[in-house]
């Protein structure tokens, strides 16, 4: 309870929207408070990943708050990872479809975390297939909340390339689809 209201504070801090007193508050945790300096950090990198402004507001107008996380939720999920595969950047999307945070997938290949017991070994080997040939892949399967709960999804996997053409790392974008009947896992 106590990192969710923190991770609240952080967003609002760098967006703005705290009063001149609570974010005076919060900032004077900054120094003494890895949590607090941490959610900083993983909502800036993930506005940055949105190419939003976190220029503080003095005086925003109403409804502007629901509006910008409105606009986040609407935002395709987007989980970004080095030429290795493991995890450099995640967007808010990305945690609402599969409860993760960045803290808890960095350094960790998506799929490792993702995948379960119903996850199609076919749709495993044609992603892997296309990242090992540095190609782009599209595909619909399984992935699995951090809560267990199955879910269908639809990915598109494309290399980052460098100056020089070689992969620097990997962007995937997925949109959460309705569950195919009859492809809920039995327990």
């Amino acid at each position: 309870m106590l990192e969710d209201k923190k991770e609240e504070s952080a967003c609002l801090h760098v967006l703005g929207l705290l009063s001149d007193e609570d974010d005076a508050a919060f900032v004077a945790t900054l120094d003494s408070d890895p949590l607090a300096a941490r959610a900083v950090r993983e909502f800036r990198d993930s506005m940055t990943n949105l190419q939003l402004s976190t220029t503080p507001v003095q005086c925003p107008p109403a409804g502007a708050k629901e509006r910008l996380f409105d606009r986040i939720a609407q935002e395709p999920a987007r989980v970004s990872t080095d030429a290795e595969g493991f995890v450099q950047s995640i967007n808010p999307s990305f945690t609402e479809l599969c409860g993760y945070r960045l803290h808890e997938l960095t350094g960790k290949k998506p799929g490792h975390v993702l995948q379960g017991p119903g996850t199609s070994l076919d749709a495993v080997e044609m992603l892997r297939a296309a990242v090992a040939a540095g190609e782009s892949c599209e595909l619909e399967m399984m992935n699995y909340h951090k809560n267990g709960t199955p879910y269908w999804v639809q990915i598109r996997i494309d290399p980052i390339l460098d100056a020089d053409g070689g992969v620097s790392g990997y962007e995937a974008v997925e949109k959460k689809l309705p569950m195919p009947e009859g492809l809920l896992p039995s327990c």
